[in-house]
């Protein structure tokens, strides 16, 4: 993933996800936010209140990053924690469906996802993933 990701915590969860990447995006857009050019904006995530904002520069995210965030949703005041993500390729949400009819004991699958903090959502030949992320 090429631009610097920043994690915001503290999205509220009253506006449809497509209006919030909206905001999510002008917000971080605006240089009295210390913001910049913004690449994408990953809402909603499997954590509640959770996004991600890809940035090009890594200037403007570590900038951000030590910047108090209040955002304005629909005459409401939002305070969002705002972090670099040190390894985006771990720290991400991760999704995956894996097909459980290509080995000779789908138990023994479904324990060893548990184990290593995978979600298993069950479906009848298949285990939707989610990684379970304790920060």
């Amino acid at each position: 993933m090429e631009g610097i990701v920043v994690e915001v915590l503290g999205v509220p969860n009253i506006l449809a996800s497509d209006r919030m990447v909206d905001k999510l995006t002008i917000h971080f857009l605006r240089p009295r936010h210390g913001g910049g050019e913004v690449q994408r904006v990953l809402f909603p995530s499997d954590s509640p209140g959770q996004a991600f904002v890809i940035f090009e520069e890594p200037e403007v995210a570590a900038h951000v990053s030590r910047l108090t965030h209040m955002l304005e949703v629909d005459q409401q005041q939002f305070c969002l924690k705002v972090r670099v993500v040190d390894r985006p390729e771990v720290d991400m949400p991760v999704k995956a469906t894996l097909d459980v009819r290509m080995f000779p004991n789908d138990r023994e699958v479904r324990r060893l996802l548990d184990i290593h903090g995978f979600k298993d959502v069950r479906r009848p030949h298949a285990v939707d993933m989610t990684e379970h992320k304790t920060h």
